[in-house]
């Protein structure tokens, strides 16, 4: 499977290279209290290069994390 990200060097979608650092982390969301409370969901801090040899970094799922 082919994955993408937006690159803001280019404005456009291009081919994810190889992914250089990911980061998962549980997904949290802001109560009535204006506390942070947990949704039992995770995610990942993804870091990678594209094709085209851009830098990019975004928020993925948790499958990034495999």
């Amino acid at each position: 499977m082919t994955w993408t990200a937006y690159c803001p060097k280019h404005a456009e979608l291009e081919l994810i290279g190889d992914v250089t650092e990911a980061r998962p982390f549980m997904v949290e969301q802001v109560g009535l209290l204006g506390t942070p409370e947990r949704t039992g969901r995770s995610a990942c801090e993804v870091r990678a290069i594209t094709a085209a040899g851009c830098k990019v970094h975004f928020i993925g799922g948790p499958r990034w994390n495999q």
